[in-house]
């Protein structure tokens, strides 16, 4: 409704849809932890360092508005499963993930491929690997 709004508008504008940060996926972990066992669903995603997407923000924010809406995506392709079991096993985190479809995602019960990004999204250069690395360096 928000994009609606903004492209109904007479001001310039360039909209950013992001995929979901690696920042985020103990969040994410934890909207599915039932004790020792974590629901999730399969669907797939391209997670995104934040620090990426924060910098293509900004190369964006001093340009011109450019009337239309570009999305950015990490540069692999995991299922959220998936992407919660490398969390846990990086982190010594013992718990089962199962992957269940009907699981919700933050109320949302996910089908098909709806959070990766369109052909033509910027794709970002941080791996999984390295950004967890990286992370469990600091």
């Amino acid at each position: 409704m928000q994009e609606n709004l903004v492209r109904a508008s007479a001001r310039p504008y360039t909209i950013v849809r992001s995929t979901q940060f690696y920042e985020f996926i103990n969040g994410v972990i934890d909207i599915g932890a039932e004790g020792n066992v974590v629901r999730l669903p399969p669907a797939s995603s391209r997670p995104v360092a934040a620090h990426e997407v924060a910098a293509f923000l900004a190369e964006l924010a001093t340009g011109d508005p450019l009337g239309n809406i570009i999305e950015i995506g990490g540069p692999e392709q995991f299922g959220i499963d998936e992407i919660a079991r490398i969390y846990l096993a990086a982190n010594e985190d013992q718990r089962q993930v199962i992957a269940d479809p009907s699981t919700s995602y933050f109320g949302v019960e996910l089908t098909g491929d709806v959070l990766l990004p369109h052909v033509g999204a910027r794709v970002a250069t941080q791996k999984l690997s390295e950004w967890l690395y990286r992370s469990m360096a600091a």
